[in-house]
């Protein structure tokens, strides 16, 4: 929220009083965001908010080069992140933040520094620019720092320079670049959403990341930092090739994911996500609860690339998407074998602090078919780990379980002991049988024995109205093994592997049943 007394007071001190307001020890870019909103022509407040505020970190550490205003010039040193990917939400500010107020911001303690801000669309690229020009030449911005004044001759919308040598430009990808080079490139949606929503973007992609490699790149100082920043629109879209060459990445899903297994994250910046509740909105009052339900359910696939940013490809090295069925109607539950399948993580003790994702499946066999029931995941330490397994026995159909099956792996083993000693964890399950297993063979040998099941039809998957994550769950098997977490992998195939094993004794008691 802009407050007029700030606003005077930078208005009075001038470039004395930036530092106590918004510099980089007090607030940085988030603060200057928000005192400068209305002066790019947006309308209303800004709404500040923690995904705002880690992609304002996220930029700092990419452009800070060490130069602040009014102290003698250093030799500039590398971006402390010279590769950033930035992905998230549409409607999350994300160009605002990085190609209009960013570099308004820099100039303010670095006025020498040069940015290049290539897009897809030639609309966009001239938009963004005029909004930037609006707030570099506002009269609040030119009172308070007065040693940006701008080139009369190269003030144009498309190319932004002032006197002491910054410079932004604004380029749709593919447009001319001779002679210009930057300190920071930014690049923002190299594909148009359009295109993927109509299935096009498969020359699209080759040609955007080429472009991008073989031209734009090639235009950075030395030390220079590169900004992707972009919603998901397509497996190994531009993004994801970054991401693939090891950039950090500030992954931002509409929903709250735990665990995320597509985020690769961001070192630089640490831990920026506070929520903890799954589906949990990351604005809520920007983006309700229920309205981001209702886009889910509208449009699935979109929703799950441009929303969670969890592009899925439609092949991957076990399994493909089009392999998996979808049930609507449960079988009935004394015609099913059912187990649940457990994976506790990768600490492997009782450690209270150490936390790690943790996944429990419901998976049932009717017939020849595998159907997967319910799952619950979460972050969690040890402690935490024992009451998911608790509040998971409580859900809708685990009391039928006829076992319950927990990798002798992590902290498999510690649950396994505390399951003989701990009254609470033995009223939880029902009596129902727990079986350490031993895994055999790598974690691929165990995905290629259920391949073919996956390619026959033999896995069902529920509706997304049943099991909200879903579309999760199925990406990761897709995805598989080129991600950060294999959980539920490994819990498919150690309930398959029962399923399959127990299928025709089950199938024997299940007919015996019916002649009584």
């Amino acid at each position: 929220m802009v407050l007029p007394v700030e606003i005077e007071f930078l208005r009075a001190a001038g470039p004395a009083a930036y530092a106590r307001v918004c510099g980089l020890d007090a607030g940085g870019l988030h603060r200057f965001i928000g005192l400068f909103w209305r002066e790019a022509g947006e309308q209303g407040e800004f709404i500040p908010n923690w995904h705002s505020e880690a992609i304002c970190q996220a930029f700092t550490f990419a452009t800070f080069r060490g130069i602040e205003y009014g102290k003698p010039e250093v030799d500039r040193v590398p971006s402390a992140l010279p590769e950033l990917v930035i992905n998230t939400p549409p409607g999350s500010s994300k160009t605002l933040i990085t190609e209009v107020f960013g570099p308004a911001w820099v100039w303010t303690w670095d006025p020498g520094h040069r940015f290049i801000c290539a897009t897809f669309d030639d609309t966009l690229a001239h938009n963004v620019a005029r909004k930037f020009l609006r707030l570099v030449q506002s009269e609040i911005y030119r009172t308070c720092f007065p040693h940006v004044r701008l080139m009369r001759s190269r003030s144009a919308i498309r190319e932004i320079e002032n006197t002491l040598g910054g410079r932004r430009y604004a380029v749709q990808l593919g447009g001319g670049i001779t002679g210009r080079h930057c300190e920071t490139l930014i690049g923002d949606d190299l594909i148009k959403p359009a295109d993927a929503r109509a299935g096009l973007v498969g020359p699209q992609l080759d040609s955007a990341w080429e472009t991008w490699q073989g031209t734009f790149r090639t235009r950075r100082m030395p030390g220079a930092a590169t900004i992707m920043i972009a919603q998901r629109l397509a497996a190994g879209d531009p993004p994801e090739r970054m991401l693939d060459a090891g950039a950090e990445h500030v992954c931002i899903t509409a929903q709250y994911v735990p665990g995320c297994s597509w985020d690769r994250g961001c070192p630089s910046l640490g831990p920026y996500d506070p929520r903890s509740v799954p589906g949990e909105s990351f604005c809520s009052e920007r983006f309700p609860d229920a309205d981001l339900a209702a886009r889910r359910r509208d449009m699935p696939s979109e929703y799950e690339a441009q929303y969670q940013q969890n592009a899925t490809p439609a092949k991957g090295a076990f399994f493909e998407e089009g392999w998996f069925h979808t049930w609507v109607d449960k079988p009935p539950v004394w015609e099913c074998e059912i187990v649940q399948s457990w994976d506790l993580g990768f600490d492997g003790t009782r450690n209270p602090e150490a936390a790690s994702r943790v996944h429990g499946a419901l998976w049932a066999r009717h017939k020849s078919r595998y159907l997967l029931l319910d799952e619950v995941i979460g972050v969690v330490n040890y402690p935490g780990t024992k009451r998911l397994f608790c509040s998971a026995q409580a859900r809708s159909g685990w009391e039928r379980s006829g076992a319950i099956l927990i990798e002798a792996k992590a902290n498999g083993p510690a649950l396994l002991a505390e399951l003989q000693e701990d009254v609470e964890l033995m009223r939880a399950i029902h009596g129902i049988p727990v079986l350490p297993v031993v895994p055999q063979g790598s974690k691929e040998d165990r995905a290629r024995r259920h391949s073919a099941k996956a390619e026959s039809g033999q896995i069902w998957l529920p509706t997304a109205d049943v099991l909200p994550s879903v579309a999760e769950f199925r990406s990761e098997l897709v995805k598989f093994p080129k991600q950060k977490h294999n959980d539920r992998v490994d819990t498919t195939t150690q309930a398959l592997d029962r399923l399959a094993a127990h299928g025709g004794q089950w199938d024997a008691w299940v007919k015996a049943a019916e002649n009584l």
